[in-house]
Parts: structure tokens; C-alpha cells; sequence
């Protein structure tokens, strides 16, 4: 059985603050990691933004811990 590589990983150094866009193959939003927070964009917001950004790698998965404070 082969896997592959379902996600893609691009980031921007400059100008900062430095921000990393995460693709996964079988969605059209994406998630985008900036300044403590991360936000789902649309595919529009997505082909806007794009090409200021350069392409780090291609994964097979991601891992992570993420902290979310709700104000509780």
C-alpha cells in the first residue's frame, strides 16, 4: 500500500511576522499559522496570498500540540 504525500507545507520569511500556510490534497481551505493564531482560509483567500509565499516541503502528515485559551 502507498501513501502519499497529502499535505503541503509553504512559509514567509519577509516581511514579518514569519507565517507558515498548511495544504491538505483533498480540501480547498487551508490553514495559515501567524502571530499565535491560526485561521482557516477560503480557496479565494488562499490563490490571493499564495504567491507571496515559498514552498517549504511536501509531508505525509503533520504533528503538533495546539493550546487553544477560550477565556475560561
Amino acid at each position: 500500500m502507498a501513501f502519499s504525500k497529502g499535505y503541503r507545507v509553504y512559509h514567509k520569511l519577509d516581511p514579518l511576522p514569519f507565517s507558515v500556510i498548511v495544504e491538505a490534497r483533498n480540501r480547498e481551505e487551508c490553514l495559515m499559522f501567524e502571530s499565535g493564531a491560526v485561521a482557516v482560509l477560503s480557496s479565494a483567500e488562499k490563490d490571493t496570498i499564495k504567491n507571496t509565499y515559498s514552498k517549504v516541503m511536501d509531508a505525509y502528515g503533520l504533528l503538533g500540540v495546539l493550546r487553544l485559551n477560550l477565556g475560561e
